[in-house]
C-alpha cells in the first residue's frame, strides 16, 4: 500500500477567518511532521479532540512540556479551539496546511 505524502481539504467554517475562508481548498502535508516538530505559528490539520472522527484546521498557539499543543483559531470569536476543549496531543496532528489552491483568488502559500 502506497502512503499520500498531499491530500487535499475543504475550510468550512468561520474560525481561520481572515487566512482561510469557508469554501476554500488547501494541500496538505501529511509527511511534513514525520521529521520534526510543528512550529508555533503554523496552520496544521489535526483530529478533533471532541470527535477523532472529524477533523479541524487551526493554527499552533504553544506548546506544553507534556507533549500537548494548543491549537487555536485566527477568528477567536468563531473559532472552538483549545480556548474551549484545552491542549491537544502533538499525535493528533496530521499534517501542515501548505497551499491554497481554490478560489484562485485566494491562490498561495498558507501562512
Amino acid at each position: 500500500m502506497r502512503f499520500r505524502c498531499l491530500t487535499r481539504y475543504e475550510i468550512s467554517g468561520l474560525s481561520m477567518l481572515p487566512t482561510l475562508h469557508p469554501g476554500d481548498y488547501v494541500v496538505v502535508d501529511c509527511c511534513f511532521y514525520k521529521k520534526q516538530l510543528p512550529k508555533v505559528g503554523e496552520i496544521v490539520l489535526a483530529l478533533d479532540p471532541r470527535d477523532r472522527a472529524l477533523v479541524i484546521v487551526k493554527r499552533v498557539g504553544g506548546f506544553y512540556a507534556d507533549g500537548t499543543i494548543d491549537l487555536l483559531g485566527d477568528n477567536g470569536t468563531e473559532s472552538t479551539d483549545s480556548r474551549l476543549f484545552g491542549p491537544v496531543p502533538l499525535t493528533a496532528v496530521l499534517g501542515r496546511v501548505r497551499v491554497c489552491y481554490w478560489p484562485l483568488s485566494h491562490f498561495g502559500y498558507v501562512r
